[in-house]
């Protein structure tokens, strides 16, 4: 897992968050430490330049504000205990705007379900909500708290849990739960079929971030703290430090990474939230006045076996500069790279130009050593034998352009190294390094390298920003 964004800050709880396009959202507070007021604040980070673009300040209190979701980047928050829902719409704004003010009878969230909008209503009865389409005002689906049996039609849900319960959705599923309850109950409103599963295995309570009040939302991972015993009062005297994530989609419940710990407090507490974005998994966690966004890319370790062959040995790399590397591990490492495993299986080498730099592949396959200035030569040999790593050696380039005095030379010699890649995201992330490293006559320049196609695509990007930039005002 490697940090690819980290922010000093006063916030101390996140409420919200989503994705839209390529921004993400997130709601946090502010504590005001003379006053003792929090406020809510909404940060826009762009995912692909990998910067948080504006903080804005709502002025409002997260005391008198409730049921905050935010869907499709719009964010919804109803004040006190009435009716009055504020929308807030900055998808194309950067600085705070008065929001939309909408009376929506029974108000309690909005959520978002197979591709439409909902608004999550209470009805005149506490045990009963309606799911309603916030386009059409049609009613999607009747929920029923406290029956004795789950089931689900096409009008109605009936759900074993109680309406003070957690309710969370992903893709055509509607989950319940009750607070700190490892059952829960699983709905597919599409196929309208109903599953009764369990969060953990191990631990008969889950402590989540809605320990004190029921989750409503999107998501589709869970993190917890774990207990085996509740005495009274709800006090949970044996709560793990170690934090849980759990996967509703999948059903894999696994430890977090180290770099996930979480300082202070055993409870997760609304600090730590996962989300997708094309194809790649982030983490951010929301730690004692630290903002920290992780990429779920991790170098990959050799595993031994049994049947390892310890022996047997291959000559690689090009004329004037190769070494034998064991086969099994080149194996283990181009499991994706068919035409090399086969020369493995029948050739006694491989001999090739592009295999020069095998020396520099070979450390860091072996012994995960490498000089930073060497990256270029490590990610071109991995991106020739297509190695298992080599996004991870993209994100290392990516991180030593940005932190260190690199010659505009030397970045420009990434950037169309990446470019000849199949990774697109790690590609865009180094061009906004690099547009954000260099002065503009620098940099000009290198948009008439030989490479035209390499050029036009540099052109788009900073096209396409500036179009971006004039519809924000």
């Amino acid at each position: 897992m490697l940090k690819i964004y980290e922010n000093n800050n006063k916030y101390d709880t996140t409420y919200a968050y989503d994705v839209y396009e390529n921004i993400l959202y997130i709601l946090v507070s502010e504590c005001d430490g003379v006053n003792y007021i929090s406020r809510y604040h909404l940060l826009k980070f762009d995912i692909c330049k990998r910067l948080l673009i504006c903080d804005i300040n709502l002025g409002i209190s997260s005391e008198y504000c409730h049921n905050c979701n935010i869907v499709n980047g719009i964010l919804y928050v109803r004040h006190g205990d009435g009716n009055i829902v504020n929308i807030y719409d900055y998808r194309n704004k950067n600085s705070y705007s008065e929001p939309e003010v909408k009376k929506i009878k029974g108000y309690r969230g909005i959520l978002y379900l197979m591709g439409e909008t909902y608004y999550y209503i209470k009805n005149v009865s506490n045990n009963i909500r309606t799911l309603v389409n916030t386009e059409t005002g049609e009613i999607f689906k009747t929920i029923k708290y406290n029956c004795d049996e789950a089931s689900i039609d096409d009008e109605n849900i009936c759900t074993t849990t109680s309406e003070y319960g957690n309710f969370t959705c992903y893709d055509n599923k509607i989950i319940f739960n009750e607070d700190a309850e490892n059952d829960y109950v699983e709905f597919n409103v599409q196929y309208k079929t109903v599953n009764n599963n369990k969060i953990s295995d191990k631990y008969k309570f889950i402590i989540t971030e809605e320990k004190f009040g029921g989750f409503i939302g999107n998501r589709k991972k869970v993190f917890y703290n774990g207990s085996k015993n509740k005495s009274d009062g709800d006090v949970y005297d044996d709560v793990t430090e170690q934090v849980f994530e759990y996967d509703y989609e999948t059903g894999l419940n696994h430890k977090t990474k180290p770099e996930l710990k979480l300082k202070g407090r055993d409870y997760v507490d609304n600090r730590l939230f996962t989300f997708e974005y094309e194809k790649d998994i982030y983490y951010v966690k929301s730690d004692y006045e630290c903002l920290s966004i992780f990429i779920d890319i991790e170098y990959t370790k050799l595993e031994f076996n049994s049947n390892f062959q310890h022996d047997k040995k291959i000559t690689i790399g090009s004329e004037t500069k190769n070494m034998k590397i064991l086969t099994n591990i080149l194996k283990y490492r181009l499991k994706n790279n068919m035409e090399i495993i086969k020369l493995l299986e029948t050739s006694d080498s491989i001999i090739r130009d592009e295999l020069k730099n095998i020396k520099v592949y070979h450390d860091f396959i072996t012994t995960f050593t490498f000089k930073e200035e060497k990256l270029y030569n490590l990610f071109c040999v991995c991106k020739y034998l297509n190695d298992v790593d080599v996004k991870y050696v993209a994100e290392l380039i990516i991180s030593y352009v940005k932190k260190n005095d690199v010659d505009i030379d030397e970045s420009f010699k990434y950037i169309e190294a990446l470019f000849e890649s199949e990774y697109y995201g790690q590609f865009k992330a180094l061009v906004y390094v690099f547009f954000g490293k260099y002065n503009a006559k620098l940099i000009m320049p290198k948009l008439y390298s030989e490479n035209k196609s390499l050029n036009n695509s540099l052109i788009e990007i900073m096209l396409n920003d500036y179009l971006h930039i004039i519809k924000s005002y």
